[in-house]
């Protein structure tokens, strides 16, 4: 449950950084919005990554990992095809965004990785 709202909360940030970093991203909506779009893009993250990263594991292994960026991306664009207000134009600001939700994640998923190694 405590990684559910982490993942929410950080996809929450990343959509409002990369509103205002990440030219041709686009976020048009109140907060309200914004809640409901990191909750479908949480649910989206939740249900076909681990689908995705199976069916092309191959890929991720040739790759040594960075084809997982690829499957983030093609992710992100699925949730901007959801009419939730988040527009993304070009591949190049789909490729920032999708870093940059990424280390966002990262960041704050810090202290909850410190704390499970205490244990």
């Amino acid at each position: 449950m405590k990684n559910l709202l982490l993942n929410l909360l950080a996809n929450m940030f990343g959509i409002l950084i990369a509103r205002h970093f990440v030219p041709g991203f686009s976020f048009q909506g109140d907060a309200l919005l914004l809640i409901e779009g990191a909750f479908i893009l949480t649910l989206i993250n939740y249900f076909l990554k681990p689908i995705l990263k199976l069916v092309l594991f191959p890929f991720i292994l040739l790759s040594l990992g960075l084809f997982t960026i690829v499957i983030n991306m093609l992710l992100l664009w699925i949730f901007t095809q959801i009419p939730l207000g988040v527009q993304i134009e070009g591949l190049l600001a789909l490729l920032y965004a999708t870093i940059l939700f990424s280390t966002i994640n990262f960041v704050l998923h810090l202290p909850v990785l410190s704390s499970d190694d205490t244990k």
